[in-house]
């Protein structure tokens, strides 16, 4: 055990000596408190959100370099160098050595990721505690980005078995009238897209002056205080650039017993006395005071939502944009350490990752395969988002980038500082599987395999 304390302290001196992370530090300590301290909205709304988004992003990738070349040099160089001979000549084993540099170099990260955290939180909190916010923007303020709220989506239509049904009554019509069948894969790819799109769109719409339920399932029946909706509503069209002012209705779809008490009427209480006024294509939020009322004993809700478009216009809302129903579950600064942990996991997955390739490689070319191990996942990630129904490229491109994605960290996965910006809660759920997913099943196999590659590996002058 001195053994390996003695490793990860040389790890840290000579981490700190680095001149790349000096110069990183300097870049990060400016980063950390001069966005937080020069960013300007035009509210305390919009402040609070850049704040976040800008400040967490921008440390996260900082860190993420520097554990990465950290980690390719802390083994590598020590090779090069011609001084790793000395520490292996010693009765400790390589594994420990590895397992020594790893965590000189994460804790380093973890250090500068802690202070930096600490600094866009206390720098935040300062400016709004000191700036002149109406006290209506800081009590909007604390009831949609200072908190933590858990998120529920409703119950949707099964999007893939509506698009076999369609395709299935296309082909009928088609056999109807004598003509052929569709032999073709371009044909075949994209009447299944255009099937998938109409299926989405089936779902997704609201015809002018109708009601539309949506049903929620796992909330708490005995919720109190208050309730948030939150939306985004597209009029005509999914385009933004034709978006305009609409209206809709909200209110909570309840059931009674009737007067002979022999059988159940539905009816809607609504949320306010006149639509609501929202510009379509934005997010719309809206708070409802006891709102936990609605929630029936087996913990399900009813949200039902009317069109009142001015202009008698279809009204769409699409699947990730819910609506969603938030309810309050705990504090921000608890949602903010969560971040900060889903950030350390990337750290130690980055640093773990920068190691593996040093214990086996040339210090360029451990940094080259790292840096184009991390640049793949977001390739992969980003082409494994392709329409899979588009052409040949998406259907090729959605299998390959999530072949890809099964052997190498998608690194989007860890970055939740969009879900803090929105005061939405961080499950541990949502911590464990992307910890799972990147960590122990894409990083560590990887590590593992080079770190049983470096006890094999020749040492200058170190005699087997």
């Amino acid at each position: 055990m001195r053994a390996f304390s003695a490793i990860v302290l040389l790890t840290i001196r000579s981490a700190v000596r680095s001149r790349t992370l000096q110069a990183l530090t300097l870049l990060l300590a400016a980063w950390a408190v001069l966005i937080p301290y020069t960013v300007t909205g035009s509210d305390v709304m919009e402040f609070a959100r850049m704040t976040l988004l800008y400040s967490l992003s921008g440390i996260t990738a900082i860190l993420g370099m520097a554990a990465l070349w950290l980690g390719c040099l802390a083994l590598s160089s020590d090779i090069e160098d011609k001084r790793a001979h000395m520490v292996a000549t010693k009765p400790v084993p390589r594994i420990a050595i590895f397992c020594a540099k790893w965590a000189g170099v994460f804790t380093v990260a973890l250090t500068l990721l802690i202070v930096s955290t600490a600094a866009v939180y206390a720098t935040m909190m300062y400016r709004i505690s000191r700036d002149e916010f109406s006290e209506t923007d800081k009590a909007r303020l604390r009831d949609e980005v200072l908190v933590s709220r858990k998120s529920f989506y409703p119950r949707r239509a099964d999007y893939a078995r509506r698009a076999e049904e369609i395709m299935r009554e296309s082909a009928n019509k088609r056999i109807a009238r004598g003509l052929p069948e569709e032999n073709d894969l371009n044909a075949t790819i994209r009447t299944r897209r255009q099937a998938l799109s109409k299926a989405m769109s089936e779902d997704s719409a609201m015809d002018f002056q109708r009601v539309r339920l949506w049903f929620y399932d796992g909330l708490e029946p005995d919720t109190k205080g208050s309730m948030f909706i939150r939306t985004r509503v597209f009029a005509n069209s999914l385009s933004r650039e034709t978006q305009q002012q609409t209206r809709i209705l909200l209110g909570f779809a309840m059931v009674r017993k009737s007067e002979d008490g022999k059988s159940e009427q539905a009816y809607i209480i609504p949320l306010s006395d006149v639509p609501e006024q929202l510009t379509g294509g934005a997010v719309f939020e809206r708070k409802i005071p006891n709102g936990g009322m609605a929630v029936t004993s087996d913990g399900r809700l009813a949200l039902a939502v009317i069109n009142c478009d001015p202009n008698k216009e279809t009204l769409y809302i699409q699947p990730g944009d819910g609506p969603i129903v938030m309810i309050p579950a705990g504090g921000f600064l608890r949602n903010y350490l969560r971040a900060t942990l889903c950030m350390a996991v990337a750290l130690l997955t980055l640093s773990g990752l920068g190691c593996a390739f040093g214990a086996v490689l040339s210090t360029p070319t451990a940094i080259f395969m790292a840096v184009s191990y991390v640049l793949l996942g977001c390739l992969a990630t980003f082409v494994s988002s392709q329409d899979f129904y588009e052409n040949d490229f998406g259907v090729v491109g959605h299998h390959v980038g999530n072949g890809v994605l099964k052997v190498v960290i998608d690194l989007s996965e860890f970055d939740q500082t969009e879900r803090l910006a929105r005061g939405e809660l961080i499950e541990w759920k949502t911590i464990g599987d992307l910890s799972g997913r990147n960590f122990a099943l894409r990083a560590l196999p990887l590590v593992a395999l080079c770190a049983l590659l470096y006890r094999r590996r020749e040492l200058a002058g170190d005699v087997q």
